[in-house]
């Protein structure tokens, strides 16, 4: 086989790779736990093993998203605590406390993203646009830090104003703590869409990151039917259920998009892994981790099931029962966890396999 067909084959491979390893960014939730990032690799570690370079990197950039959401998750204290005389005091040091710290991280993280290199090349995938990762990742990042760089002023300023009693203060505090996450589920799910831009649109990880966003708009809009109920107004429930109905197509449409492309791409693998060399076992190292797609698309079955049944219950009830759109968002929030532990696997099955 001449050197240039020998090329094409190993720049398929390494874009069908790369793309299972572009990491999905998580929600606001708890499973938005800062973790470590990998060391950024040296030129020469990017030359002798790409996809550890391109993982390494996604996982920086991750770290960073990570970092600023769970600032924001661990809000020290509930609205009560500032209220009430007993506990204002001291639950408006903590909030002062928090603020201060949540500035220094959001330094930290602005001077992360400063410092982040353009992502790694893979060699022999010059299809790709690396420019244009590069340039919707920054972007989404510094939106996100942005976002809560807001939400920080706006907690701190309406937190004190509700230590001090001052009229409509804890009303306009407990709203802006919502608005906060539907904020910041909004930058997930887009930057989550922004990210494939170096997948191929028949690669199932673009289906699935697509099943991401979806999942995560609804959880946005669920805020907007909640919030509402805050200041005793009734939101449109038949309008709701049709939008909660239209993410349960969206994502059911996806997720078998998704799972015929893990149809297409493990037959391809499989022919690939028949020719012999180098390619062969690299072929065969992918397939490995393209096998275990179905356990992804299983959990966004699960999360599609709770979006169908919130609007059921939903439309049967002629209203919107905040205690169910509750039950709903921690349900959805439970499987956004279950969703980074599943890419989290499959980037480590990757990486543990000779490529």
């Amino acid at each position: 086989m001449n050197r240039s067909k020998v090329a094409h084959r190993k720049g398929a491979l390494m874009i069908a790779a790369a793309a299972l390893m572009m990491l999905a960014w998580a929600g606001a939730g708890r499973e938005a736990q800062a973790q470590p990032s990998s060391p950024l690799p040296s030129p020469q570690a990017v030359e002798a093993d790409p996809l550890s370079a391109i993982v390494s990197w996604s996982e920086r950039t991750l770290a960073i998203s990570n970092t600023l959401v769970q600032k924001i998750v661990d809000f020290p204290f509930d609205v009560d605590s500032l209220v009430h005389p007993s506990t204002s005091a001291q639950s408006l040091a903590a909030l002062r406390r928090w603020a201060g710290e949540a500035r220094a991280e959001i330094a930290t993280q602005r001077a992360a993203l400063a410092a982040l290199p353009a992502p790694p090349r893979l060699p022999d995938s010059g299809e790709l646009d690396y420019d244009e990762l590069d340039r919707v990742t920054r972007a989404g990042l510094a939106q996100l830090i942005t976002d809560v760089s807001v939400i920080v002023d706006d907690i701190e300023r309406l937190g004190i104003a509700t230590a001090k009693a001052e009229a409509g203060a804890a009303v306009k505090l407990g709203v802006a703590l919502l608005r906060s996450s539907q904020v910041l589920i909004r930058n997930a799910a887009a930057s989550n869409r922004a990210r494939k831009v170096t997948i191929t649109a028949d690669h199932p990880q673009a289906s699935l990151l697509e099943c991401y966003a979806t999942s995560l708009d609804a959880m946005a809009v669920v805020f907007d039917a909640i919030l509402p109920i805050q200041d005793g107004r009734r939101p449109d429930a038949a309008a709701f259920a049709d939008s909660m109905d239209g993410f349960a197509a969206i994502a059911t449409r996806n997720a078998t998009r998704g799972r015929e492309d893990v149809v297409k791409l493990r037959f391809e693998l499989q022919m690939e892994s028949l020719r012999g060399g180098r390619e062969a076992a690299m072929a065969g190292a992918v397939l490995r981790a393209v096998d275990t797609y179905e356990a992804g698309f299983a959990i966004e079955d699960r999360s599609t099931a709770a979006i169908r049944a919130l609007a059921a219950r939903v439309r049967a009830d002629g209203r919107i029962d905040e205690a169910a759109v509750l039950a709903t968002m921690e349900t959805l929030g439970n499987l956004d966890m279950e969703r980074m532990a599943d890419q989290t696997a499959r980037v480590a099955l990757m990486r543990a396999q000779p490529m």
